[in-house]
């Protein structure tokens, strides 16, 4: 296999001819889903296709108001609203949150979420480099 590599990552990019390219590609999903960047205190959905008001949070460290670290555990499950635009944060303490409308008091941004009468619409990324702030 001639496969060669992204100069910043290293993510494997397979030649036109070679052949078993689930190999390449899932070893590159697998290196993205470990990129704090990407990963940490990311929201998505609980299932694909969606089928619930279910997102889960991962896990990840933020910088809280004092200049401390704090960290968050993440969760499998967090509930939304039907038919309704949530956003959802973690506050100083890092307590997940959410609300119409981002707080006055500190917080860390995570997500953007619209759902329908019993599904996911779509999740729009707000996270800020994880330091909490105030609107």
């Amino acid at each position: 296999m001639s496969t060669t590599r992204t100069p910043n990552v290293a993510l494997q990019k397979p030649a036109t001819t070679d052949r078993a390219w689930d190999v390449p590609l899932n070893a590159n999903a697998d290196t993205l889903d470990a990129i704090q960047a990407i990963g940490a205190l990311a929201v998505a959905q609980t299932e694909y296709p969606s089928t619930s008001l279910n997102v889960q949070v991962s896990a990840g460290s933020f910088i809280n108001q004092s200049g401390a670290y704090g960290t968050f555990s993440g969760t499998a499950s967090f509930t939304l609203s039907p038919s309704a635009t949530t956003l959802l944060w973690l506050t100083n303490t890092g307590t997940l949150t959410s609300g119409s409308s981002w707080p006055v008091a500190a917080h860390v941004r995570l997500a953007s979420v619209v759902t329908g009468a019993a599904t996911i619409t779509s999740i729009a990324d707000r996270r800020t480099p994880y330091r909490a702030g105030t609107s």
